[in-house]
């Protein structure tokens, strides 16, 4: 009974008590600015290996360094997901085509 009493006096004394007004959570800015664009980068360009298994496709980051558009290519395994550059470092590199057989891969770099 003793019990009972005691459940009864702490649903009370929760129900009629004052609720802590949370604080709201520090997001984002909701302005986007110049430094923004250096963040982005582009998927563009996507070619399917002839047997399926493997997706070339250019990458593009801005550099602020040099205030440029860099362009990569980079390999997905199509079975894991995961993703390895190809192209990457100094210069541009895209429009990667494979050859018929799957077992090269052509592209442009500047």
């Amino acid at each position: 009974m003793k019990a009972i009493r005691s459940l009864a006096l702490l649903c009370a004394a929760t129900a009629f008590s004052t609720p802590v007004l949370a604080k709201p959570a520090a997001g984002p800015s909701r302005y986007f600015t110049g430094s923004d664009l250096f963040n982005l980068e582009v998927a563009t360009d996507p070619q399917i290996s002839p047997d399926g298994r493997t997706i070339a496709y250019v990458r593009k980051a801005n550099d602020v360094m040099t205030d440029k558009a860099r362009s990569t290519i980079w390999l997905v395994d199509v079975a894991t997901g995961q993703q390895r550059p190809l192209l990457a470092g100094a210069g541009s590199y895209f429009s990667p085509q494979w050859s018929p057989d799957g077992t090269r891969l052509a592209y442009v770099a500047a």
